[in-house]
């Protein structure tokens, strides 16, 4: 599977590839696969086509590769697992224009846990009132709130941004979610599973402006993942979460898999 901008036109892509990330300025080149995963991030290349359903041939110029060892059955690198490899993008959608990676934001694990202590996950209300009373600034407790309101939580004591819970809502129709939500690890690696809903929601957010990764925080909640993980894993989908959207094209939900503490991320379809 060869990934790279300008190589394909979007129907092609679809029927050749199922999966893609492009990675403006530069491409990147997956091989031997399903054992092994080599990305080449390819500083310049020259694409060619002779069929539509035929993936693009590319010829390489700088070549920068690392390996993976895999045991998946799907994998798609995020922003941090080819800035480890290129130190020089963020995985976006293929229309997106290139981006400077930076640190992504982090909450505190304090402050996502004093976040977690006000929500009951008995009967899934969340205080705000609470949240600010342990010490929680009183926009990211609203925008807590808004991505837990999404998820069908119920809020009190927080002013919930209606236009965005509005269209969080609309984007995950609960009458078709599949998937489930949950997290555990395997070993080191931290999985996190998300329904279609909660999946369509989370896209919904990125790119949203300000309090995004608060929003993000509320929408993990459900899935009981731990503050540390949340606060950390809530940055990294707030610059790189488009990701997301190529494994949840099956509509089953997605399965996000980190290895903490540190922004290795990659996702599969559930």
């Amino acid at each position: 599977m060869t990934v790279g901008p300008g190589c394909d036109d979007a129907n092609s892509r679809r029927r050749v590839e199922g999966r893609r990330v492009s990675l403006t300025p530069v491409s990147v080149r997956v091989r031997h696969w399903p054992r092994t995963l080599d990305i080449s991030v390819l500083h310049s290349s020259t694409c060619s086509r002779k069929l539509r359903t035929e993936p693009a041939r590319c010829r390489p110029g700088k070549d920068d590769s690392m390996r993976l060892e895999l045991h998946h059955t799907t994998i798609l690198a995020s922003a941090a697992t080819v800035a480890i490899a290129a130190s020089a993008v963020v995985a976006s959608p293929a229309t997106a224009s290139a981006r400077t990676p930076a640190e992504p934001p982090r909450l505190a694990e304090r402050t996502v846990q004093a976040l977690y202590d006000a929500t009951d996950p008995r009967t899934h209300v969340f205080d705000g009132g609470a949240a600010r009373a342990s010490g929680v600034e009183a926009g990211l407790v609203d925008d807590y709130a808004t991505g837990f309101a999404a998820t069908g939580g119920s809020v009190r004591g927080a002013t919930v941004d209606s236009a965005r819970l509005s269209s969080l809502r609309a984007a995950g129709d609960v009458r078709a979610c599949s998937g489930r939500t949950r997290s555990d690890y395997t070993g080191a690696q931290l999985n996190v599973y998300l329904s279609s809903c909660n999946t369509n929601r989370l896209l919904a957010v990125i790119g949203g402006g300000t309090g995004v990764v608060g929003t993000i925080a509320g929408i993990l909640a459900p899935t009981g993942l731990g503050a540390a993980a949340a606060g950390a894993l809530a940055g990294v989908l707030a610059v790189a979460g488009a990701f997301l959207g190529v494994c949840a094209a099956k509509g089953r939900g997605t399965v996000i898999h980190n290895i903490p503490p540190s922004t290795i991320t990659w996702c599969n379809s559930q």
